[in-house]
């Protein structure tokens, strides 16, 4: 996939060292269950994590490029057939926050997923207070559900959990990328 701006490539084992260094910035661990200034081990069992949900039919992974730089990574999890749904996850690093490009990525996720895979329903979990991420969802067409009220904990602390959802149905509130 392409966009105006990103290339979805396909995840590799070289794609550890990018995932590593993006997810060493102390910020990028605030509203994730991902492990923030992950160990090397840590950083290549998810890339192969990512790397095992392509060669199976349980969900996708890319990474996002501008060019030859990998900005960041965005995947559907816990792909559903016979529900018919999928749940979106996403990082970009932090020197590409705020230029719209989760969001460029996430619509051209949108539309392949309810498009070409035919997945009738995607949902998203964003841990309370990451208004950038709601925000990102929200542009793409989710809508908030729900909230699982202190259902994580992270960095010792209880935190809620904002779900989203976004149908098949809903593919108009989505413009192409």
């Amino acid at each position: 996939m392409e966009t105006e701006r990103l290339t979805f490539s396909q995840v590799e084992l070289l794609h550890a060292r990018d995932y590593r260094a993006m997810m060493s910035d102390a910020e990028m661990g605030r509203h994730t269950d991902i492990p923030c200034q992950p160990t090397e081990e840590q950083a290549l069992e998810f890339i192969n994590w990512m790397m095992n949900l392509n060669s199976t039919d349980k969900g996708r992974a890319w990474t996002l490029q501008q060019g030859d730089q990998i900005v960041g990574f965005i995947r559907l999890n816990r792909i559903d057939k016979s529900k018919s749904l999928a749940t979106v996850g996403y990082e970009l690093a932090k020197p590409f926050w705020g230029k719209g490009l989760v969001s460029e990525a996430l619509r051209a996720l949108v539309n392949h997923a309810h498009g070409q895979m035919g997945l009738h329903r995607l949902e998203a979990g964003v841990f309370d207070g990451n208004t950038a991420s709601a925000r990102v969802l929200e542009k793409a067409g989710f809508q908030k559900e729900g909230v699982q009220r202190s259902c994580l904990e992270h960095r010792n602390e209880r935190r809620d959990l904002w779900l989203y959802g976004r149908l098949a149905s809903d593919q108009s509130d989505c413009p192409h990328p």
